[in-house]
């Protein structure tokens, strides 16, 4: 009779108990995990129970200021000027001054009618001494020339686009400044910017069809 022979692997218990020991760690882990961790029903408890917002509180101290900037690029004025009228000397009426500003200084007109053509000017203060300084180039001839402002012109004055009065037929350029040079009869001193202009013309007074045009710019820095 043949004996029943059963063999006991020695190693089973060892594993068995490995594999118990995987699962209690895991378990010990989640416990760990949920340590201090509200509940989803705790959490929504504890937002309802949630206080008002309390009152702004007063608003701090006002902060230094900080350097100033760079200083911007003067302003600059441009200002054009354009008479233009042709046909009869009725024509003109309206149409033969343009105005102009010099920032500071004082105002003009531009004129070109029958019987006057110039830069007239008038200072802002009748006390400021005042020039208009010019290079007028005229039918092959150039002038340099400066109107002023003194005690004894009257409270304004002018430079001419003639060689003379009553002249019918001119074409010609002005260049000019004008500036101011301080109180009359004082020292002088820095004032406000100058302003320059730029002027052309071409007039012809015959009767028969009589014309003029004048066209310029008149530019101020830091106006």
């Amino acid at each position: 009779m043949n004996r029943l022979r059963i063999r006991i692997d020695h190693r089973l218990p060892i594993a068995v108990a490995v594999v118990c020991a995987a699962l209690l760690a895991f378990a010990a882990v989640g416990a760990l995990a949920g340590v201090g961790q509200p509940s989803a029903k705790v959490a929504r408890a504890k937002q309802r129970s949630r206080g008002s917002r309390g009152p702004r509180g007063p608003r701090g101290w006002r902060g230094y200021p900080g350097a100033a900037g760079a200083a911007g690029a003067p302003a600059t004025l441009a200002q054009s000027i354009s008479i233009n009228w042709e046909g009869s000397f009725q024509n003109a009426s309206g149409r033969d001054s343009q105005s102009f500003v010099a920032p500071g200084i004082g105002y003009g007109e531009v004129t070109c009618s029958e019987n006057t053509q110039w830069v007239w000017f008038t200072p802002y203060s009748q006390s400021e001494d005042v020039a208009m300084w010019t290079e007028k180039f005229q039918t092959n001839d150039t002038t340099v020339r400066t109107a002023r402002h003194t005690l004894f012109t009257g409270p304004s004055f002018y430079e001419g686009m003639n060689h003379y009065a009553g002249e019918q037929q001119s074409q010609g350029t002005f260049t000019g400044i004008i500036s101011a040079r301080g109180k009359l009869g004082g020292s002088n001193g820095a004032g406000p910017a100058p302003t320059t202009f730029r002027l052309s013309w071409n007039w012809d007074f015959d009767p028969s069809n009589p014309r003029c045009f004048v066209a310029g710019t008149f530019i101020s820095n830091g106006g």
